[in-house]
C-alpha cells in the first residue's frame, strides 16, 4: 500500500472533473465544490488529489491517504456526497452522507469537528 501521495493542484482537479464531465460522468457538484476551495482562501491551506471519483483533502504534504484526510464521493443516483473521514488508518473512519446542496456547510462543521479549526482561523486572517 501506498503511503503517501504527492498532491494536485486546484486546476488539475478541475481539469480531471471537468474531463469526467464531458465523458458523462454527473461529476458536476464535485466539480462546483472543488471550485469553491479553489476560489476561497482555504483552499490555499488544503491540499489534495483525486483517486478514481474520489476526491482526497488533506492538510499534510505528502498526503497519507489514511492518516488525517477526508475522502469525498459524489453519488449522482442520490444527489449526495459520502464523507469518509480518516484519523488514522487503525481508528474506524467517521462516514456520513450528505445532500449535494450541504456539502460546504458540512465540510466547514468537520472542519471544526475533526480539530482543523485552526485551518478556518487562518482563513479568517486571510480575509
Amino acid at each position: 500500500m501506498k503511503t503517501s501521495t504527492n498532491v494536485h493542484s486546484w486546476n488539475e482537479i478541475i481539469g480531471f472533473y471537468t474531463d469526467r464531465i464531458h465523458e458523462g460522468d454527473d461529476q458536476m457538484p464535485m466539480l462546483e465544490f472543488v471550485l469553491y476551495l479553489k476560489e476561497n482562501p482555504i483552499g490555499e491551506r488544503l491540499f489534495a488529489f483525486t483517486d478514481s471519483l474520489r476526491l482526497i483533502i488533506s492538510v499534510h504534504n505528502p498526503i497519507e491517504p489514511f492518516r488525517d484526510t477526508l475522502h469525498l464521493e459524489f453519488n449522482q443516483a442520490t444527489d449526495a456526497f459520502l464523507f469518509t473521514y480518516y484519523k488514522q488508518l487503525d481508528r474506524k473512519p467517521f462516514v456520513a452522507e450528505y445532500k449535494a446542496e450541504s456539502i460546504v456547510d458540512k465540510f466547514m462543521a468537520l472542519i471544526q469537528g475533526v480539530g482543523w479549526q485552526w485551518l478556518q482561523a487562518a482563513v479568517r486572517l486571510l480575509r
